[in-house]
């Protein structure tokens, strides 16, 4: 449990091998340890990410994705990774049950859940934008658009 816990709050993969890598392995693992099934595509063009925007995409994902498991009733989860631009897009959508944007909101500036207000900051620390559409029994879709920063992808 103290490994898998401390996987969650820093895959070492995110250091040494990059966001990609990272966030393979954290979507198998939980793949296998829950009944959702969940899907991983990363465009080939996405350079190796790592430092401070590899996390902040690693947490995005981690939040959205764990979001589909707790409230969605979600089946399937699907991860994308890809560039648009000079924008890094991650993209997780999900086959569950949607919800109120606006009581989610209310809810979490009262001190509620926290979860989609730091997903909006963790891409506006980069300058990014993260959009969350969401409907009935439509599921959701929750877009993260991050600027590479420079050429490679890596922080300073």
């Amino acid at each position: 449990q103290v490994r898998s816990l401390s996987l969650d709050l820093r895959p070492f993969q995110l250091d040494d091998l990059g966001l990609r890598a990272a966030l393979g392995s954290h979507l198998e693992r939980l793949s296998r340890q829950s009944a959702l099934s969940i899907s991983f595509e990363c465009d080939p063009d996405v350079p190796r990410l790592i430092g401070p925007r590899a996390t902040a995409l690693f947490r995005i994902a981690q939040e959205a994705v764990t979001n589909a498991m707790r409230h969605a009733q979600a089946r399937n989860v699907q991860v994308k990774l890809y560039c648009e631009g000079e924008l890094l897009v991650l993209a997780v959508s999900d086959d569950g049950v949607g919800f109120d944007i606006g009581n989610m909101r209310a809810d979490a500036v009262k001190g509620g859940s926290l979860g989609m207000l730091s997903m909006e900051e963790r891409a506006r620390m980069f300058g990014g934008t993260l959009d969350i559409h969401t409907a009935g029994e439509s599921g959701t879709e929750v877009v993260a658009r991050i600027p590479l920063g420079s050429g490679n992808g890596n922080d300073a």
